[in-house]
């Protein structure tokens, strides 16, 4: 795959991340062939990944059907090895857990946290007091309760749309 894996950084923690599963799952013989796995469970748990990461509504009964064909192959194959909990939720659960959400899964994703986080530090570098820990932690906990109502966050919308076009 041409990527580094579990080696430590400089700055401390190790070098996997979320992108070297993402990369590996987009070859998922290759994949099947390096851990000696079957590839049809492997490609299975790729579209069911991809599935999970979807904006869009998803089928429950062929979602339900995917993940009996997945966990069959599992339990034919490596019926001696405990599944992983992450496995299992995900194969024996999953459509539950699709059932009850308002959302599909992919607006429930980690994404608009993180993206969020330059907008976290920014705030708490220009628009919060520095007396006290808590003090800063609420004033930008305040701001970004005000920057998520609507009302709010569309005014001045004009403005930072012609900003936008002119860089």
């Amino acid at each position: 795959f041409d990527m580094r894996v579990e080696e430590p950084r400089s700055g401390g923690g190790t070098s996997t991340t979320g992108n070297v599963a993402r990369r590996a799952f987009n070859n998922p013989k290759l994949l099947a062939e390096i851990l000696e796995l079957d590839e049809k469970m492997v490609e299975n748990l790729s579209l069911l990944l991809s599935a999970l990461s979807m904006h869009h509504p998803i089928n429950i009964e062929e979602f339900w059907k995917f993940c009996n064909e997945t966990q069959s192959i599992y339990l034919s194959k490596y019926e001696n090895i405990p599944m992983n909990v992450s496995l299992h939720k995900l194969l024996v659960h999953g459509v539950d857990i699709l059932k009850v959400s308002i959302l599909p899964p992919g607006f429930m994703s980690e994404e608009g946290a993180e993206a969020k986080n330059k907008y976290f530090r920014l705030d708490r570098q220009f628009h919060a007091r520095r007396i006290s820990r808590v003090h800063n932690l609420t004033d930008v906990y305040n701001r970004n309760m005000a920057m998520s109502d609507p009302k709010i966050s569309s005014m001045g919308l004009d403005e930072r749309k012609k900003k936008k076009k002119k860089i």
